[in-house]
């Protein structure tokens, strides 16, 4: 019965999805129907060709001597997760990470710069703060300019009040009498 599988499992197919589990593993009815199997099972062409795959076709019974033997010490690292290359590795891991959440974070904001833009100017939706923000410009300018003529005010209040300013030597000259040179013949 395994001759007829292995015969069974050289016909089939790689390149079609019909034949194959999505796993990779040959159908079982599909092998039963090549070698007319009745009751077949996967266990019965897992024993004829325990390799055999949709991307490896070696129906060979010979198992790999690579595989480590489990009855072998294993040399066990002290440091657990304290030790410098996991340390590294992980910091490495989580400075990726924490960029791909800024990334997506700029995407989204972004994104949704883009979809407003889009709306308003492609579909001529009116924006409802347009006017409220224009006023508010209007009357930031306007305090502005206001505060601009306060402190020129301040600045020249003597003269605007007619307050002639006086300097300290006509401030000292004031109170004197005034006197005029004789004039002689």
């Amino acid at each position: 019965m395994e001759d007829k599988i292995i015969e069974a499992l050289g016909l089939m197919d790689a390149m079609d999805d019909e034949q194959w589990t999505a796993d990779g593993a040959p159908k079982v009815d599909f092998v039963a129907s090549l070698g007319d199997f009745e009751n077949l099972k996967r266990a019965d062409i897992i024993n004829a060709a325990p390799k055999f795959s949709r991307v490896n076709f070696d129906v060979s019974k010979d198992v790999d001597e690579e595989q480590p033997q489990l009855d072998e010490e294993v040399e066990e690292n002290s440091m657990g997760y304290d030790h410098p290359d996991i340390v590294k590795a992980q910091e490495e891991f989580d400075e990726i990470v924490s960029a791909e959440a800024n990334f997506k974070a700029e995407k989204k904001k972004r994104s949704d710069a883009l979809a407003e833009v889009t709306a308003r100017l492609m579909h001529q939706k009116i924006d409802p703060q347009a006017n409220q923000r224009e006023i508010m410009r209007t009357i930031a300018s306007s305090n502005a300019a206001r505060a601009g003529r306060v402190a020129n005010f301040q600045k020249n209040r003597s003269l605007l009040l007619d307050q002639h300013p006086v300097s300290p030597l006509d401030q000292s000259k004031s109170g004197e009498k005034k006197v005029r040179p004789l004039m002689r013949k």
